[in-house]
């Protein structure tokens, strides 16, 4: 009995020693283009895509001014994604900045979102659909000498039609700033 244990403990050792190579070996190679991704294939073929984008205004600015930071998000018909409003049952958007030397002047706010019957949660929430608008007020400090800088950060989002949501996603933006010398003294 205890030649059989044996026999079918070597049997499955040596199963895991070809299996495994082979099994590496076809995970690493290199995917075939010809299939679709889950969400191509989910939506009969087409990339659902958010674009999102970001700009500055007023521009150029001086030492001190106050500016306002634009991040616009493109969404394909018929998705929506969530408002910030904290919920417990929806994943409201999120926006955190990665890079910057301006100072806040408050939190964001958002373009107003829509009341909707959520198909997914059966329930009436806050979504933006078609376009949102997030807009931040910052300054820029008094000492800074002039120069082009980075404004970066990550738009933290869940996509959903009335059918379905996706995981969680973000998406990067980045703008540039352009600080001039501060004007003459009078």
């Amino acid at each position: 009995m205890a030649m059989a244990t044996a026999d079918k403990f070597s049997w499955l050792v040596l199963s895991i020693l070809v299996t495994v190579p082979a099994f590496a070996a076809a995970a690493s190679a290199t995917p075939q283009t010809n299939f679709q991704s889950f969400e191509e294939f989910k939506h009969g073929g087409r990339k659902i895509n958010v674009a999102v984008t970001a700009a500055v205004l007023p521009a150029p600015l001086r030492p001190g001014d106050l500016f306002t930071l634009y991040v616009q998000v493109s969404l394909p018909p018929e998705w929506h994604i969530y408002s910030l409003e904290d919920r417990r049952d929806t994943l409201p958007t999120r926006i955190r900045l990665e890079t910057s030397r301006f100072s806040r002047q408050g939190g964001w706010q958002e373009s107003p979102p829509q009341m909707a019957l959520d198909g997914v949660l059966q329930k009436i929430v806050k979504t933006h659909e078609k376009m949102a608008e997030f807009t931040l007020r910052m300054q820029v400090p008094k000492d800074l000498a002039p120069g082009v800088f980075p404004i970066a950060g990550i738009l933290a989002y869940r996509l959903c039609d009335n059918k379905v949501c996706y995981l969680p996603r973000q998406a990067p933006f980045q703008t540039l700033v352009r600080v001039v010398a501060a004007a003459p003294a009078r």
